[in-house]
């Protein structure tokens, strides 16, 4: 069986942020849930990869989708 590595990233903030990101989450290999409150929401995006560099890379992309999302 070969190795399998997870990261999992949350992020808490504005409902909108949330939205726009799972959105533009459809077109990366990860899962995504969210979580919403009454002024808040949370999103939970797991990834997985048999290569550790390649799981980096997809967070990398991630995390920089997110700034940019943040940003505007």
């Amino acid at each position: 069986m070969a190795e399998m590595h997870t990261a999992e990233i949350r992020w808490t903030g504005s409902r909108a942020i949330v939205e726009k990101l799972m959105d533009q989450l459809e077109a990366h290999p990860c899962t995504c849930t969210a979580q919403h409150q009454e002024h808040q929401s949370e999103i939970c995006i797991v990834i997985e990869h048999e290569e550790l560099q390649a799981l980096r890379d997809i967070g990398d992309e991630i995390f920089i989708l997110l700034a940019d999302i943040v940003e505007q």
